[in-house]
């Protein structure tokens, strides 16, 4: 599916970003603020890309884990 999120610029000289997924819009002075907001948004609101990271096992705290032991010496 093509994603037709809109960034434009409006006759006061601000630009305009559009989410094509909701509602949502912002206008910027700066074309980038506005691009960098409509990313920001997509990111954190339609969660793209974080799936993967959410289905991951929480890190093991450095109380559970079991104690570094040196290896054997190995004698000839």
């Amino acid at each position: 599916m093509e994603r037709l999120n809109v960034i434009r610029q409006e006759k006061d000289g601000k630009w305009l970003a559009k989410c094509d997924l909701c509602q949502w819009k912002t206008s910027e002075s700066k074309r980038k603020d506005a691009e960098n907001r409509l990313s920001n948004h997509i990111n954190i609101v339609h969660k793209k890309g974080i799936k993967g990271v959410k289905k991951q096992k929480p890190p093991i705290s450095p109380e559970k884990m079991p104690p570094k032991t040196p290896q054997p010496i190995k004698e000839h």
